[in-house]
């Protein structure tokens, strides 16, 4: 959350939504319920993504998920965060309830084979929190503010980017940061990005000399992940994003 968070109450609607957004955006695991399909979760290529607020799946084009957003089943999605939450408390969860629609056809990027792209329209939000005392508690999150595009650049989205720089370019990573840095490649030891948010991102590195860190602070604020792609690709070159 932002500085201004710190002053505002639990229960405002745009801190409610960008944690919701937030918890989609860096999910672990993952429970589905589809009206009329108790064994959509058998399809061991099911897998799921979040697209501007819209959780959205991908199976088998045969499988029972697809033949149920294809009459426009209803479904109950409920996630668990790979944040960590307040210290002593579990990480939050959201459930998103809707309607399921099919988004067309994708390409597997591991094998020949095309998938089916689902989504699930939200129709209704909430976001459970549970306290150090074990206490829980379960806020609606509006729809509308949910989906506003000010919360494209959530914690949760931006820890995403970070954790996919570091495993689906490690070599670009590696790269960059010793040309941020100033250091010879083969002096690194271990490098990786940190703390990203719309204005900037921690560079850290280990090399013969011990750990550093170092800002890099963007040219502007960055609005939409379209833009802060540009900014790391500025920053730190076209193979991070």
């Amino acid at each position: 959350m932002t500085a201004e968070s710190s002053t505002r109450p639990l229960h405002d609607p745009y801190l409610v939504a960008a944690e919701a957004r937030a918890v989609l955006s860096c999910a672990t695991d993952a429970g589905l319920v589809v009206e009329g399909a108790p064994d959509v979760l058998r399809d061991d290529t099911l897998g799921m993504a979040e697209r501007d607020g819209v959780p959205t799946l991908t199976c088998s084009p045969a499988g029972d998920l697809a033949l149920a957003a294809a009459r426009g089943a209803g479904a109950v999605l409920t996630v668990d965060s790979a944040l960590a939450g307040p210290a002593g408390a579990r990480p939050p969860s959201v459930t998103v309830s809707g309607r399921l629609s099919l988004a067309g056809l994708e390409a597997c990027p591991c094998c020949e084979y095309e998938r089916q792209v689902v989504r699930l329209v939200p129709e209704q939000v909430a976001l459970q929190l549970t306290g150090p005392d074990g206490v829980g508690t379960s806020l609606t999150v509006p729809v509308e503010e949910y989906a506003a595009p000010a919360h494209a650049l959530n914690r949760g989205y931006l820890q995403r980017c970070v954790e996919h720089a570091g495993r689906c370019h490690p070599e670009e990573l590696r790269a960059s940061v010793a040309l941020a840095a100033g250091v010879p490649v083969e002096r690194l030891i271990a490098a990786e990005l940190a703390d990203l948010t719309a204005g900037g991102v921690d560079v850290r590195w280990i090399d013969d000399a011990g750990a550093h860190v170092t800002r890099l602070v963007f040219p502007r604020a960055a609005r939409t992940p379209a833009e802060l792609a540009a900014m790391l690709r500025r920053e730190l070159g076209a193979g991070i994003c």
